[in-house]
């Protein structure tokens, strides 16, 4: 019995971590200003020599929505992502991405305030 034990520990220490099939970028590096619809376009990318499919995708509320140009990632492509937000405060939202594999990926979209540098001060 214990040297059962100790194959299935090695076994487990050995096996090598498998590179998940697609890239997106963690977050999306334009700030979007509160208070004003915005939609902004992302690329996921298969690095695998084989297609994959997504699973589905979602948002992190009801104000973010992600539509993607096709359910399939081509061998070595790309697919286009879009997320159209809707948001009148700062916050922080996010979309998620699941593939075939149900691995999940999940990018950042970060909402700032409106811009308060362009108000005037008077004398």
């Amino acid at each position: 019995m214990k040297t059962i034990f100790l194959c299935l520990a090695l076994l487990g220490t050995a096996r090598a971590e498998t590179p998940l099939p697609l890239d997106f970028p963690k977050s999306l590096q334009q700030p979007l200003l509160a208070g004003k619809p915005q939609t902004v376009t992302f690329f996921g990318t298969n690095q695998t020599s084989s297609p994959v499919k997504l699973a589905g995708y979602t948002s992190s509320c009801g104000c973010t929505a992600v539509e993607a140009r096709g359910d399939t990632v081509p061998a070595k492509g790309t697919l286009e992502f879009r997320i159209t937000i809707s948001k009148n405060v700062p916050s922080a939202e996010y979309a998620l991405i699941q593939d075939q594999y149900t691995n999940m990926y999940q990018v950042m979209i970060k909402i700032t305030p409106p811009n308060t540098n362009q108000t005037q001060v008077k004398k």
